[in-house]
């Protein structure tokens, strides 16, 4: 019996415990490497937000400062374009009035 706990014993001391040595060793150095990454990957998608909202907050100032203005100066020069035209349109009618009234008069001395 003696021999068989003193095999244990060595099986133990020499073969088992480095054995599970070696897997804490290696296991530890994984996790270390995946916290490592994991601290890498919240620090890119920190960054990332930060990058989105800076240009979310840039695109809303332009919108805001430049866009609105812009499409609402547009749409008044569209109105007044189109009043433009109107006038435009009654002057030539006008026109075409007063000359046949001319050509009229000219044809009836």
């Amino acid at each position: 019996m003696s021999a068989e706990v003193g095999s244990l014993a060595l099986i133990l001391k020499y073969i088992w415990l480095p054995t599970v040595a070696l897997l804490g060793y290696f296991a530890k150095g994984h996790l270390n490497r995946l916290d490592t990454r994991l601290a890498l990957s919240e620090e890119k998608v920190s960054e990332l937000e930060k990058e989105l909202g800076k240009n979310y907050y840039d695109k809303v100032e332009i919108q805001q400062h430049i866009v609105l203005p812009l499409q609402e100066s547009i749409s008044e020069t569209r109105q007044e374009l189109k009043s433009s035209i109107v006038l435009i349109t009654e002057i030539h009618r006008d026109m075409a009035i007063i000359k046949y009234k001319i050509l009229e008069e000219t044809k009836n001395k």
